[in-house]
């Protein structure tokens, strides 16, 4: 919906989900490193 509503402006909204990773966030038990989250992103 943010990808519509900006598309006019000449703005791109990008979204991605790197699943379980071990960062404050995700915590200890989440199954993948910071390095494999990133994996997702590059």
């Amino acid at each position: 919906m943010l990808a519509d509503a900006l598309r006019s402006q000449g703005i791109a909204v990008y979204s991605m989900c790197p699943g379980g990773v071990r960062t404050d966030m995700g915590g200890a038990g989440a199954t993948r490193s910071p390095e494999e989250g990133a994996d997702t992103a590059i």
